[in-house]
C-alpha cells in the first residue's frame, strides 16, 4: 500500500462521460493483489460475489468473504485487497457525492449510510439479495442510471433492508435478543446448548430458527462470533494465542487455528503481525 492516500473524483471516472447517476461495476482481482488506499468525492458500497480477501483501512484490515456488503463514506480511506490464497470477485456501485449529501440530509439520523472509520460488513437476507442482485441487473442500463427517482429508489431501498436487517426486524424478538447478546460475547463457551436454555427452546428449534432468519445454523452463529471476539483479543491485547482461543470458546488451540485460517485464510499469529506492523 502506498503511505498517501489516492484521492478519486467522480468526474475523473470512467463513467462520467456518460452522465450516469450511479455506476455499478464488477471487478476481479487476482490472488495478492491490492489496490492502493485511497478516498473519493464520491459514495460507494461494495459486495463480495466471490473469494476472499480484505478491507484495507491505514491501520488494520478487515476479512472479507463471500456475501460481505459494505457502504463507504467518500471521506473513509480504505481499499479492497484479494487474500494471498484466493481471488476475489466483487459488484462496486458508486453515487456522485451531491446526490449522497442530499439523501443523508433528509433522513438525517435514520441514514444509515454514515460516517465510520471502520465500516462494517452487512449482510442481505436471502430475499433482499434477490432484489439486490435484480436491481443490479437493471441499472446495467444507462437510462435507468441517469433517472435520479430510480437511483434514488434504489438507494433507499437498500438502505431500509440494511437497516431492518441490523435491527433484526425479520426475527422474532426472542431471537433477535440472544443474537444481539451474542455478538455481546454471551455464549462463548456454551455455545448452542447455553443459547437454547437462555431461550428455552430445544437446540434444533433455534437451529431451525436461525436459519430461516440468518441464512446460518446456530452453531455457524456461534463460529462466527468467537472469531469476531478473537480478532478483537488479536488487535487489543497482547494476550497468548491460547488464552485468546480458551476465551474466545474455542476447546483447544489446534480448532482454534483450523477455523481461523479456514475464515481468514491467514494463521492467528501472521494475523497479529500483519495488523500491529501495517500493510506491505
Amino acid at each position: 500500500m502506498t503511505s498517501e492516500p489516492v484521492h478519486l473524483c467522480w468526474r475523473d471516472a470512467d463513467w462520467a462521460y456518460r452522465d450516469v447517476l450511479l455506476s455499478v461495476d464488477s471487478a476481479f482481482y487476482p490472488p495478492g493483489y491490492a489496490f492502493p488506499l485511497h478516498n473519493h468525492d464520491y459514495a460507494e458500497l461494495y459486495y463480495i460475489d466471490q473469494g476472499s480477501g480484505w478491507h484495507c483501512l491505514p491501520d488494520q484490515r478487515i476479512a472479507l468473504t463471500a456475501g460481505d456488503l459494505a457502504l463507504i463514506h467518500p471521506k473513509v480511506v480504505h481499499a479492497l485487497a484479494a487474500s494471498d490464497e484466493e481471488a476475489l470477485l466483487f459488484r462496486n456501485i458508486a453515487i456522485p457525492g451531491s446526490m449522497y449529501e442530499a439523501l443523508q440530509e433528509h433522513f438525517h439520523q435514520a441514514w444509515p449510510w454514515t460516517y465510520q472509520e471502520v465500516p462494517p460488513n452487512h449482510r442481505l437476507f436471502k430475499t433482499d439479495l434477490q432484489w439486490f442482485n435484480e436491481e443490479v441487473i437493471r441499472f446495467g442500463n444507462y437510462d435507468v442510471c441517469r433517472d435520479r427517482l430510480q437511483v434514488e429508489a434504489f438507494i433507499i431501498g437498500l438502505c431500509a433492508r440494511l437497516a431492518r436487517h441490523s435491527q433484526g426486524d425479520s426475527a422474532p424478538a426472542w431471537l433477535s435478543q440472544l443474537m444481539q447478546e451474542l455478538r455481546q460475547g454471551h455464549f462463548l463457551e456454551g455455545g448452542v446448548k447455553a443459547m437454547a436454555e437462555r431461550a428455552g427452546v430445544s437446540s434444533a428449534y433455534l437451529t431451525r430458527s436461525c436459519s430461516k432468519h440468518y441464512q446460518l445454523s446456530a452453531m455457524q452463529l456461534v463460529q462466527h462470533a468467537r472469531l469476531d471476539h478473537a480478532v478483537s483479543l488479536l488487535n487489543s491485547t497482547h494476550k497468548s494465542l491460547i488464552e485468546v482461543a480458551e476465551e474466545s470458546g474455542f476447546n483447544n488451540i489446534a480448532n482454534f487455528h483450523r477455523r481461523f485460517k479456514q475464515r481468514y485464510h491467514t494463521t492467528p499469529a501472521a494475523y497479529r503481525r500483519q495488523n500491529s506492523t501495517g500493510f506491505v
